[in-house]
């Protein structure tokens, strides 16, 4: 969080409005988000089919079939969370203080 407010702090101090440092931050959290929404659902279903094919046996067959409203309810979930801790986090920005966050040992 330390790093984060640094760089707030900073986007403020270069005279960045509230507004636009929670758009900036809506559309990093909004790319990332997406970004994890691709390439999970490819490596979930290989994990799924991995471990179907390790767990094969005469005695056991399982056959996963995920519908499709499985995968449309895990990406609405995926997004309302992002867009929660955005909303979350966007209320923090506000209450930056710019000295304070700018002082560094670094």
């Amino acid at each position: 969080m330390t790093e984060m407010s640094r760089q707030f702090a900073t986007l403020k101090v270069l005279g960045f409005n509230h507004h636009e440092i929670r758009n900036l931050l809506f559309q990093e959290s909004f790319f990332l988000t997406t970004i994890g929404i691709i390439l999970a659902l490819p490596a979930g279903w290989g994990a799924i089919h991995l471990l179907d094919q390790a767990n094969m046996n005469e005695g056991l067959m399982l056959f996963p079939e995920i519908k499709l409203t499985s995968y449309l309810t895990a990406i609405g979930l995926t997004l309302l969370c992002s867009f929660i801790v955005n909303m979350l986090m966007s209320r923090k920005v506000k209450d930056i203080d710019m000295v304070t966050s700018l002082k560094g040992a670094d």
